[in-house]
């Protein structure tokens, strides 16, 4: 092993610079840099954990300009809104989803790889998209059911993760279009993601309704119905659910009647639902109706020949009278 005249001459001099050197660091004041650094740092060539080309101690403007965009503890630029808008709309347009998105919000990071970030659509719900692989994707709308309903049960619970952003607090828009692709013509003002593909739907001051999205369409169910079922309709009263029952009496002996209650007694030979009312003076029917919701035959609770449909009416003063066990 050899040396030149000229880097034995180099080594020379930067030994003898570093002898010379204070045993204790000396702090040196950089030209445009508000920190300082130490003469053993410039002698190493490390600049604030960057190391710079060696033989160019003081790194020149350009290396200069790298060492303060590096600076420990100042945070590295994050992306831009834009670029997370590009980043979701990847992620929606490889799942197949129809989310044209407008704003995006980075979440974070999954722990087995790939960001999470919720997005706003231009039209319907908005998304949380996981980048991971295999991508997926939640809908607002159905994380707030599902949340929503984890808490009736349990105020406490941990619902997950949440939409946030201000554009995707839209449950009610959302689902009032599902109601009216439904054939739902109520004003809606209220509405709950209760299942996958179904949705409550509340009606101002009318009975509301269920609407679940099946394979050649919607389907609709009023709450009037489900209530008699035994299900629970949280957007509709008992008076909005039993005043349906005035139009469908419309025209018929029993048109009078201001239904209380409602028993769904069942199905007459005609294909005809039929349903016990009791009315709010204490006497009843018994309504036979079609599938459009319209009577089309009435029976008083009173006819004697009312007690051969399906055991006769139960919810009447009368018919409680009679059934009543003797002592």
């Amino acid at each position: 092993m050899f040396k030149t005249p000229l880097i034995a001459a180099v080594g020379a001099a930067l030994a003898l610079a570093l002898s010379a050197a204070p045993a204790s660091a000396q702090s040196t004041t950089v030209p445009n840099d508000s920190t300082t650094r130490t003469e053993s740092d410039v002698a190493s060539g490390t600049v604030r954990g960057e190391t710079v080309v060696p033989g160019r101690i003081g790194g020149g403007r350009q290396e200069e300009n790298r060492s303060r965009q590096a600076r420990p503890g100042r945070p590295s630029r994050g992306p831009t809104p834009e670029e997370n808008r590009i980043a979701a709309q990847a992620v929606a347009t490889g799942l197949g989803n129809s989310c044209q998105v407008t704003e995006a919000l980075l979440l974070g990071a999954r722990p087995e790889g790939g960001n999470v970030y919720e997005a706003v659509c231009a039209t319907g719900p908005g998304y949380i998209f996981s980048a991971t692989t295999p991508p997926n994707a939640a809908d607002c709308v159905d994380l707030a059911g599902a949340g929503a309903m984890a808490r009736e049960k349990d105020p406490a619970a941990e619902v997950g993760l949440q939409c946030t952003l201000p554009a995707n607090q839209n449950a009610v828009a959302v689902i009032g279009g599902y109601a009216r692709e439904a054939g739902v013509t109520c004003q809606v003002d209220a509405g709950l993601a209760i299942a996958v593909n179904r949705y409550e739907v509340g009606c101002a001051g009318a009975d509301g309704y269920w609407v679940e999205r099946q394979e050649n369409g919607w389907a609709k169910i009023p709450c009037w119905s489900l209530k008699i079922e035994g299900q629970t309709c949280r957007f509709s009263t008992e008076e909005e659910s039993n005043a349906i029952w005035a139009t469908a009496l419309t025209g018929t002996n029993a048109s009078g009647c201001a239904v209380q209650q409602v028993r769904q007694v069942g199905v007459d030979a005609q294909r005809l639902a039929v349903y016990e009312l009791k009315c709010a003076a204490g006497d009843g029917w018994l309504a036979r109706l079609d599938i459009a919701g319209q009577a089309k035959r009435v029976q008083a609770c009173s006819d004697p020949l009312t007690a051969g449909v399906a055991g006769g009416c139960q919810l009447t003063t009368q018919a409680t009278q009679e059934t009543a066990p003797t002592e």
